[in-house]
């Protein structure tokens, strides 16, 4: 990729050296041949000479890089002394050399997953909204570029890439239901066209194509193949029903979902007004995977997930992003939260309580015998963050940075034991304060897990509504609504200041 970088540099790019070289090389082999030639003639006594000097490869190569005009069979019968000429004229000229792309407008395309690390990876996942996907890759800035450059290119290389550069986020779920949209109207206008049926496919189906067909971080091409699949050969498969029937075709025949959810239903009627209805059955697999069938099963992740939720709304004042049990990448369901971009001493308690609310849920409602291992993972993720809270950010008793480490220059506490006791005495406070905020809230805990039984999922409008039917109203933060900026700051530190200020100034 050296021409690349030579490029990206001045704009002025010098021919192949190698190339110029090779030819070079055959040119003083020719001479070399050409005497000894002479010293056989008796061999070519009465043969016309050659008429081609240089092969065709290598008269191209010479055309290109000395810019010339004249036709290649030509320049393949020019005289070796001539070519020579020309390549020493070529070798005196610097202009010569280099072809001058300064004023030419140049893209470089390509996909750098490691700038979506968040994302790109996740290339099984069905489940989380398009929407989730979409704020986390619109807030990609010049500075994640650089850095995921950094992953593959020398500092001088990126340098050359300049700062103009076009980030692309994945596409939201407006923009796939909008291509969804389109695309069912193509399919149903080529049939229009060559067969005069005329289809109108319902709002029903075109929800189902998303949940069935969109995997957020992989963009459109799984899109289009389902599509094709659930489309293509039922709609020529109802056209020729239509046909058959003798329907007439000056009528829309709609299509939407069967109530088994397994079929796509066709409706006409003949000319005497009669109703006919026809299905086809249709794969939606995602479907299938996505069923909690088992009752028990899915009262165990709709109260886990509720208490997850509901301990998220009471204790940071919002709604999560989403709540689903019905999903299709894990055995499991999960709560998606905004992040946050400064973490408090109480907002990393706060978290350690939504973290153990899915265990309290379960003991809450199943009784302590009853609990899953379900929670292990949670457990796991919040024993890191109490660890962090003792020994690296200095919110328990001791200050000092306290870790292993078999790095003489890591100059840290490496007094492990002790914190060990703090960890596990902050973890049972935290049980039991999570353990107290549910026993409180058993109505609003009740209603969301009737809502996830019901449906599967909370999207973030439908927990606001829930918990406000409860007396728990809760904030919209411009930070979660749709703004550019997604992680959020809690703590009202401007007007603490502000405050603080006022209050020196008074003294």
């Amino acid at each position: 990729y050296q021409d690349v970088w030579s490029l990206l540099s001045d704009g002025r790019l010098p021919p192949a050296l190698t190339a110029l070289s090779n030819i070079e090389r055959k040119l003083a082999d020719s001479h070399y041949e050409a005497e000894r030639a002479e010293d056989d003639e008796n061999e070519r006594a009465g043969k016309k000479p050659y008429r081609f000097q240089l092969d065709a490869w290598d008269a191209q190569e010479l055309k290109r890089m000395l810019k010339l005009s004249e036709p290649l069979a030509e320049i393949m019968q020019w005289p070796s002394a001539k070519v020579l000429a020309m390549y020493m004229e070529f070798q005196r000229s610097n202009q010569s050399w280099e072809t001058d792309y300064s004023r030419l407008l140049v893209f470089v395309c390509g996909n750098l997953d490691e700038m979506y690390h968040e994302t790109a990876q996740r290339v099984e996942d069905c489940d989380t909204d398009a929407d989730i996907f979409h704020r986390l890759t619109r807030k990609l800035s010049i500075i994640d570029v650089k850095k995921a450059l950094s992953e593959r290119f020398k500092p001088e290389q990126i340098a050359r890439l300049g700062n103009e550069h076009v980030i692309y986020p994945s596409f939201s779920r407006a923009t796939y239901e909008l291509l969804i949209r389109q695309l069912c109207d193509r399919y149903v206008q080529d049939v229009a066209a060559q067969c005069g049926v005329r289809f109108a496919i319902g709002d029903d189906v075109q929800r189902e194509i998303y949940a069935n067909a969109v995997f957020p971080a992989q963009g459109t091409r799984p899109l289009f193949s389902s599509v094709h699949a659930i489309l293509s050969a039922n709609l020529v498969k109802a056209t020729l029903w239509v046909m058959e029937q003798s329907l007439p075709l000056s009528q829309v025949f709609t299509i939407h979902l069967a109530a088994d959810r397994r079929h796509l239903a066709v409706h006409g009627t003949d000319a005497h007004g009669g109703t006919h209805e026809r299905q086809f059955a249709v794969a939606l697999e995602l479907n299938r995977l996505k069923q909690r069938a088992n009752a028990d099963f899915r009262a165990l992740l709709a109260v886990h997930e509720a208490g997850h939720a509901l301990a998220y709304c009471l204790l940071f004042g919002q709604a999560p992003q989403e709540v689903k049990i019905n999903i299709a990448s894990f055995e499991g369901g999960y709560n998606s939260f905004a992040g946050l971009k400064v973490t408090t001493r109480q907002n990393a308690l706060d978290m350690m309580c939504v973290g153990l609310a899915g265990r309290v849920a379960e003991e809450l409602v199943f009784g302590e015998m009853a609990c899953t291992t379900g929670a292990e993972q949670d457990y796991k993720q919040v024993t890191a963050e109490a660890a962090r809270y003792v020994r690296h950010h200095g919110f328990g008793a001791r200050i000092s940075r306290t870790d292993a480490t078999v790095e003489m220059d890591n100059h840290i506490n490496t007094d492990v034991g002790p914190s060990n006791a703090a960890i596990e005495a902050l973890l049972q406070s935290q049980y039991q304060r999570t353990q107290a905020l549910l026993h409180g809230h058993q109505p609003a805990l009740n209603a969301l897990v009737g809502a996830l039984m019901d449906h599967g999922m909370i999207a973030q409008d439908e927990m606001q509504a829930l918990l406000a039917a409860q007396g728990l109203p809760l904030a919209v933060r411009p930070e979660s609504s749709g703004g550019a900026e997604d992680s959020l700051v809690l703590e009202p530190f401007a007007e603490r200041l502000a405050l603080f200020q006022r209050h020196g100034a008074t003294q």
